[in-house]
């Protein structure tokens, strides 16, 4: 199974948090204007138990605020708290339903959690809401892998890489469910591309499907890719 992400938005940078909300000790609403500010950019951008406190802050201040909620519950989610990820991605869904990350994120808990069918319905509904997100294209077939459908895994693996070419570890997956299919041209074909952009595809596992699909073990040349 492929390993789960954390948050969907990139780290920019560190700010140390002062004061009311390393303590818990007090809502985010009494504290000034650029202190709030940063609290919020912490929670939003930061990572770790420094995210989490500047979230609890503002939450404390504001149980309305959703992508509070979202960032949290990614939080929660590195650390492993799935129950409590989870928990965090429905009052952000509560507020907001058509939040089409946090149905994202939530299905990422799920499926951390072997809730196949149920982050199978959370990858469907990001999907839906935005339909352009690879790596919801990514995940939704890692579930139904799981679930037994190799062939719309593999359908679905296809749209990841059809919309971003680059993902290494969508063309592998692929490669994997073909070869479950015994599409071993193909298998091969994907399993190629993925080690051409930088995945560590063992050797052992190229030359057994060249064998399984009758070519010769040991050939290095690179087949066409395409999604």
């Amino acid at each position: 199974m492929l390993s789960a992400k954390g948050k969907a938005c990139a780290k920019l940078h560190a700010v140390v948090l002062t004061g009311c909300a390393i303590g818990l000790g007090c809502a985010i609403g009494s504290a000034s204007g650029a202190f709030a500010q940063t609290i919020r950019y912490t929670c939003l951008n930061d990572s770790g138990d420094k995210a989490i406190t500047a979230c609890n802050a503002i939450l404390k201040g504001n149980s309305n605020d959703s992508e509070a909620y979202l960032s949290r519950g990614s939080e929660y989610g590195r650390k492993g708290e799935h129950d409590r990820a989870i928990s965090d991605y429905n009052n952000a869904l509560a507020l907001n339903p058509q939040y089409a990350l946090a149905y994202y994120n939530r299905g990422l808990a799920h499926e951390s959690r072997d809730d196949l069918e149920q982050a199978l319905a959370d990858f469907d509904a990001s999907i839906r809401l935005r339909p352009g997100n690879a790596k919801a294209y990514l995940w939704r077939g890692e579930a139904k892998f799981l679930l037994g459908d190799k062939a719309g895994a593999a359908e679905d693996y296809g749209r990841s890489v059809g919309i971003d070419p680059n993902q290494q570890s969508a063309w592998y997956a692929r490669a994997k469910a073909y070869e479950r299919l015994r599409r071993y041209g193909e298998a091969l074909r994907d399993a190629l591309q993925a080690k051409a952009l930088g995945y560590p595809v063992p050797q052992a596992y190229i030359d057994a499907l060249r064998k399984a699909g009758g070519e010769p073990a040991g050939r290095r040349g690179l087949l066409p890719a395409s999604p």
